[in-house]
Parts: C-alpha cells; structure tokens; sequence
C-alpha cells in the first residue's frame, strides 16, 4: 500500500518572486542531497512555460540494506513544471527515474497566490511512494521519513531563493 507525505504552507513572497525563486532554489546548503539540476527542455504552449528538469541526487546516509538493493547512492529525477502567469500557478511533476523497478516516487507541487493574503504564496506538497516489491514496506516507510526531512530542508533553499530573487529586484 503507498505512502502518502502532504505538506502546506505559506511564504511571505508574491507568487510572481516565488516562481522565480523556484527555479533558482538549486543549489543549496540546506539540500546537499541535490548535486545538480539540469533544464532538459523549455517551451512556450499557449502562454504557458513548460519545462523538464533533471536530478542528480545522492543521499550518503543510504542504509546498508537498501543500498545493496539500489546499488548505488546516486539517482536522478524528472520534474515537468508549468508556469501559467495568467492564472498565476506554477505546478511541478517530480518522478524517480533510477531505482523505479523496484521504487516509485510521485511528487505534486503547486505554487498559487495565498487566498487570505494575495502577497503571499501559498506551496502545497503531496507525495506518493510506492514499493513494487512484496515485503518491503521497511522501504516505503523509510522513503517517507527522508520525504519529511526533506521538504523541510526544501522549505529553507525555498526561502532562501526567495530572499536573494528578493534583495535583487531591490537593486
């Protein structure tokens, strides 16, 4: 059975920082895990920008056990992100590619103006993790504790970005 990690909250930014922000979160102290991050594809579909991204990630702190399973600390990932400025969304589309045969990881992201407070953006986060294998929920449960710590660290890179895209358009 999947486990579901949800998460909302709301940064003091207009969303037209944030989504600037976004795309300038990588890289950061507070994700280390996240070595790089490559712009695969952008286009413009009416009015819209689209774009796939590239992971590279690592997490050293890999147990043993699932490390034998893996095979290697290293992993990549594909985001699709859709800014709509009409609309003021950006959404974002994070899977695993590496270990999938064993391992999904399905992340939604959505950023939209806070609907008490339009100078704020309102960042909810739902992620889905599932094994392929029987027997090893031990897995699923380990991958959503790391998603916990790992949005909460996101949350900081977040921030940050948004205070250096912030302190620049001050200049």
């Amino acid at each position: 059975m999947p486990s579901t990690v949800s998460n909302e909250y709301t940064l003091k930014y207009p969303w037209h920082l944030v989504a600037q922000a976004v795309f300038r979160k990588y890289p950061s102290s507070h994700t280390p895990h996240v070595l790089n991050v490559e712009t695969a594809q952008q286009k413009l579909v009416g009015g819209r920008l689209h774009s796939r991204r590239i992971q590279v990630l690592s997490d050293p702190y890999l147990p043993a056990w699932m490390l034998s399973m893996a095979g290697s600390a290293f992993g990549f990932s594909v985001e699709d992100s859709v800014v709509d400025r009409a609309v003021s969304t950006l959404s974002q589309q994070t899977r695993n590619l590496s270990y999938s045969n064993f391992l999904s990881l399905n992340e939604s992201v959505t950023y939209t103006p806070h609907p008490e407070n339009p100078a704020w953006t309102l960042f909810k986060q739902n992620s889905v993790v599932e094994v392929h294998l029987w027997g090893l929920g031990t897995v699923e449960s380990f991958v959503a504790g790391r998603l916990v710590q790992n949005a909460q660290k996101g949350r900081a890179a977040i921030e940050d970005a948004c205070r250096a895209v912030a302190a620049q358009d001050e200049t």
